[in-house]
């Protein structure tokens, strides 16, 4: 028979050693994480690129609106040049540059529908770069101005 262990230390010698663990894969174990891994990824991907192209479609309107406030509060003439720059940006030249009088201003309430663009205000709005010298219905004329710029409806892109 083998020779008793009769000390601590001889105990401890004679146990075995644990083998440790394999190392736990950080890979997914089944397909099913592969694809909605890749779905999540193509989904964050085409937010960003969506965010992307709608900052830059109202890129305009953000420089328009820095425009306006750098604009004194009796300059109409400017307030109506700024707009029609803004519209131009916004629709193209072929639509907005040609638009006077009562075309420009049903153009301006169908794009941006309950500004009243028809009314005192507007009509002053429209007729200040004509008559620069005119202050009548100066405030409601830069409120309109304004509106419309922050609040007009673009049309879809093709």
């Amino acid at each position: 028979m083998a020779e008793e262990v009769t000390s601590l230390a001889g105990m401890i010698d004679t146990l075995n050693d644990v083998a440790p663990p394999a190392p736990i894969s950080m890979l997914p174990q089944t397909g099913g994480w592969i694809v909605a891994a890749v779905a999540a990824a193509a989904l964050l991907a085409w937010l960003a690129l969506r965010l992307r192209r709608r900052r830059r479609a109202e890129a305009y309107r953000r420089a328009a609106r820095a425009e306006f406030a750098a604009l004194a509060p009796a300059d109409l003439a400017g307030a109506e040049v700024l707009l029609r720059r803004t519209a131009i940006a916004a629709y193209g030249r072929a639509r907005v540059a040609g638009l006077q009088g009562e075309a420009w201003l049903a153009f301006l309430e169908e794009t941006c529908p309950g500004a009243g663009f028809r009314s005192e205000a507007g009509r002053a709005l429209a007729a200040a770069p004509y008559a620069p010298d005119a202050t009548g219905h100066a405030d409601a004329a830069r409120a309109l101005a304004g509106h419309w710029i922050t609040g007009h409806r673009r049309e879809a892109a093709p």
